[in-house]
């Protein structure tokens, strides 16, 4: 008897350790198809409230998933305390700056972060495929946040996690959910800045340049990176894929140095091997006029990611696309 107890025992380990986020919005009553432990949050009619008072953290359960896949992460939040922006609107610029910045600042804001990891539950390290700090809940307001990512290789399981520090401030969280985006036209993600002014996916390490309104198209927005660099999140790739670029962008305005436009090359998640020769060893110059063209490539052997690296330029689009061509090098197309 006392065998069948233990066997039974460790039967149910097995299967509570092997719990997976039910994605379907947080559309049940039971918080523990969702989170892990609440510690001094509550879950209750498909609301996740992190109180306001002291440090609370919630993750979700593990999300199954793969190396080199494509997600959107989307859901509703806001804020309910003083420290909002509409009562505050110098908090914009606590948008552009990660968690211990904006706590030495005074503001330990609202946050969630997106957490990657192998088959053994260790953190995957996203380096260069994901970077992640516009995450920030400042909005009295109810409204959608939305991340679209690439997995980093190794990952087995994706998890966000919720984190309210603030001593007045209440963080709301409701339909949580994942999507995975299988075709897209683009490999890279957000080559149009269409996802809007405040949300930096698929260029995360923007944190000096601006996603702004479009002057001359309204309902579109530009990269505006004025006497800064910007690199953008990386995109999985194989040894052999024939891609084309697509750009339009021209110099922006008050740049004092060149502008222009590079391929970040990587050999894996975290090592950088740019080429020195060849098709991706070509820098991409912008003069004051805006300017319309393309370049085809073929993946070199030993790269898994490519960056893109933008500089003193204000860009309508810059996109990565599959080749249908011949799969050579070109000297591309440019209009002005």
């Amino acid at each position: 008897m006392k065998r069948k107890l233990l066997w039974a025992a460790a039967f149910c380990t097995l299967v509570l350790g092997a719990q997976e986020f039910r994605n379907d919005g947080l559309k049940t009553a039971d918080p523990g198809a969702y989170f892990s432990p609440l510690g001094g949050a509550a879950f209750a009619n498909g609301t996740l409230t992190l109180p306001a008072g002291a440090l609370h953290q919630v993750a979700t359960l593990p999300f199954p998933a793969k190396g080199g896949e494509r997600y959107r992460l989307t859901f509703l939040a806001q804020i309910q305390g003083p420290h909002v922006i509409e009562e505050n609107p110098q908090y914009e610029r606590l948008f552009f700056f990660f968690p211990w910045t904006r706590k030495r600042l005074g503001q330990p804001l609202a946050a969630w972060e997106i957490v990657f990891r192998d088959r053994k539950r260790q953190i995957v390290t996203p380096a260069k495929t994901f970077l992640q700090f516009f995450n920030v809940v400042m909005s009295r307001r109810k409204r959608g946040y939305c991340e679209e990512f690439h997995t980093p290789a190794g990952t087995a399981s994706i998890e966000v996690v919720f984190r309210n520090a603030n001593k007045e401030d209440a963080l709301l969280i409701e339909d949580l959910k994942f999507t995975r985006i299988e075709s897209a036209s683009t490999l890279n993600i957000n080559p149009d800045f269409s996802l809007g002014k405040d949300n930096y996916s698929g260029w995360n390490g923007a944190d000096k340049a601006r996603i702004v309104p479009s002057p001359d198209a309204p309902g579109k927005f530009l990269l505006n990176a004025a006497n800064t660099g910007v690199i953008g999140d990386g995109i999985p790739v194989k040894a052999g894929d024939s891609i084309r670029l697509e750009y339009r962008m021209k110099k922006s305005e008050d740049a004092k140095g060149n502008a222009r436009m590079q391929i970040f090359t990587y050999k894996d998640n975290l090592l950088r091997a740019d080429c020195r020769t060849g098709q991706l060893a070509r820098t991409f110059f912008f003069g004051p006029r805006m300017t319309e063209g393309n370049y085809s490539f073929v993946v070199p052997e030993g790269i898994t990611l490519l960056r893109p690296y933008l500089e003193n330029v204000t860009a309508e689009y810059l996109r990565f696309v599959r080749d249908v061509g011949d799969g050579k090098a070109n000297a591309g197309e440019v209009r002005k």
